[in-house]
């Protein structure tokens, strides 16, 4: 029968056969190390944090142009299925229409309009958008044919501006640093999205 030894000896003779093995080995971090990891980490914070604030804006100025857009698209197609003329201008207050044209890049109505009259009315009133988030210093140019608004008319019939047949019209968005883009109308009110090779400036 092999006598069995207390843990203390046993553990102080397996150490003396094992030389490699020991208990010995420290634990944690030093102060050194901690310091260290504190430095890389705020150095990848420092290069991250504006890479991700440049992504964020960029993405809110591609939803706003595509927002526009899709809007414009949205009042050709439902003009078309009603054959009723719908018209799109500016707003700040989301129920009337407003003659600066700085206030695209604070929202639009789309709305039934038959008689050109730019007088919304709740029961109009198909949708409105209002830009909330959106990414800084943000400008919506439109040139003087559409500055005030247009209307769209159904299939190939050509639409009108505020008192006027509907030449075409341009949209210019810009925001900081971004690629310009540019939005056209036709004389038919069918948009088309491109974008431009300049830059906006910061």
């Amino acid at each position: 029968m092999i006598p069995l030894l207390p843990h203390s000896e046993h553990h102080r003779r397996f150490e003396q056969s094992h030389p490699c093995v020991t208990s010995n080995i420290p634990v944690g971090a030093t102060l050194l190390e901690v310091t260290v990891g504190l430095l890389i980490f705020s150095i990848l914070l420092t290069f991250s944090i504006p890479s991700y604030y440049q992504a964020l804006e960029r993405n809110r100025f591609k939803r706003t142009v595509h927002t526009l857009f899709d809007d414009l698209n949205y009042a050709k197609q439902l003009a078309n299925h009603h054959k009723r003329s719908i018209s799109i201008c500016p707003t700040i207050n989301q129920t009337h229409c407003s003659d600066n044209p700085q206030h695209w890049a604070d929202g639009w109505l789309l709305f039934f309009d038959d008689d050109a009259t730019w007088s919304p009315s709740d029961a109009s009133i198909i949708r409105v958008t209002e830009l909330i988030k959106s990414p800084k210093n943000l400008t919506i140019n439109p040139n003087r044919n559409i500055a005030q608004g247009l209307s769209i008319a159904p299939l190939r019939r050509m639409g009108k501006t505020q008192g006027t047949g509907l030449p075409n019209g341009r949209f210019t968005l810009c925001a900081n640093s971004q690629t310009k883009m540019m939005i056209y109308i036709n004389v038919f009110g069918v948009p088309r999205l491109e974008a431009s090779d300049q830059q906006c400036h910061p």
